[in-house]
Formats: C-alpha cells, structure tokens, sequence
C-alpha cells in the first residue's frame, strides 16, 4: 500500500503496479491518461516517477513488452532486408556482428596523416610544467 499525499488516502500496489504497466504500454501516450484511468493524482503519479524502485519496475515491464515483440520486430526487419531496403540489410549484418561501419583518416590530399611525435611530446610536457607552476 502507499499513500496518495494530495487527497490523503491509501493506494493499493496493485494500482502502482498497473501504473508501471501503463507506463511501458506505447500505446499509452500521455501521463494524463495513466492518473486520469486510475484513482490517484497527477503529483502521485510523478512522485512515483522519482522513485528508482518504481523506475526499475517500469523498466522490467518494458524490457518483457520488448522480449514479447522481438520475433514480430525480426520478421518485420528480415523481410525488408529481402525486399532490399539498404539500412535494413545494414542494421541486420551489424546485428549479426557480420558488419561494422569503418571511417577511414587521411592527411591533406588523400596522404597519410603525419604526426611530429617528438614535437608532440615537447607540447605535452610544456603543457604539464605551466599547469604545475600555476
């Protein structure tokens, strides 16, 4: 049971429960809908939202709406892949750790990057003497 501080009263889990279930919900759209549906106030309900018990219920419900959804969400993924949509074969290979997106570096006009390691180090440590006879 908790208590309800605006109108003093009350609450059974139960309706925190449902609360948590509605929030995991995507056909839920607005918190509204959620303290309006049920018998406790706006500021419960948010008040609930600050609670990391609460939050780690809420959570739990929406990882197992997920786990529910996934061979649906699969199927869905799969047969755009088939049909040839691009980011769908994408995001299936990197799914399947059978692509990763590689970012090449080059230096001016397409050449090697040079780096002056000794120049480089030379900055560093000046850098460290200033900052240490601050």
């Amino acid at each position: 049971m908790v208590k309800d501080k605006e109108k003093s009263r009350t609450i059974p889990d139960t309706v925190k429960y449902k609360a948590a279930e509605m929030l995991a919900d995507p056909t839920i759209k607005t918190k509204k809908e959620i303290h309006e549906s049920l018998p406790i106030s706006e500021a419960t309900l948010y008040s609930w939202l600050k609670e990391q018990e609460f939050i780690d219920m809420v959570n739990n419900k929406v990882d197992k709406y997920t786990d529910r959804e996934l061979p649906e969400v699969w199927s869905a993924l799969v047969k755009e892949a088939k049909s040839g949509n691009t980011n769908a074969i994408k995001l299936y290979f990197e799914m399947k750790n059978k692509y990763k997106d590689r970012k090449e570096l080059s230096g001016p006009d397409g050449g090697a990057i040079q780096v002056d390691a000794k120049s480089e180090l030379k900055k560093a440590i000046d850098r460290i003497a200033r900052n240490q006879e601050k």
